[in-house]
């Protein structure tokens, strides 16, 4: 998988191979995510490596400027992730788009 992918790419993606993984703290998780994610804010940023390594780890933040160091971070520990290029916002976007 590339550093980072569209949401385009993502909506193609099988769900059963990724973990999708929403950086924001749960507030903001609260009031909406990308379908399937789970919550990693801050202090549960260590569990990211515990997640099986069959999955590719997609993560995300708000605007998408965070998560790319945690992608560096998991991909020099050998994991295969990426980030979504815009974050939640882009994803927001796009959901509006394709709903219209």
């Amino acid at each position: 998988m590339k550093e980072r992918i569209t949401v385009e790419e993502l909506a193609g993606m099988d769900e059963s191979l990724i973990a999708v993984c929403d950086l924001r703290d749960p507030v903001s998780f609260g009031l909406g995510s990308v379908k399937g994610a789970e919550n990693y804010p801050p202090e549960r940023l260590g569990e990211l490596f515990d997640i099986p390594a069959d999955k590719k780890i997609v993560v995300f933040c708000q605007s998408g400027q965070n998560s790319g160091e945690i992608v560096r971070l998991l991909r020099d520990s050998g994991r295969d992730a990426a980030d979504i290029a815009g974050g939640y916002r882009e994803y927001v976007r796009f959901i509006m788009k394709r709903d219209d």
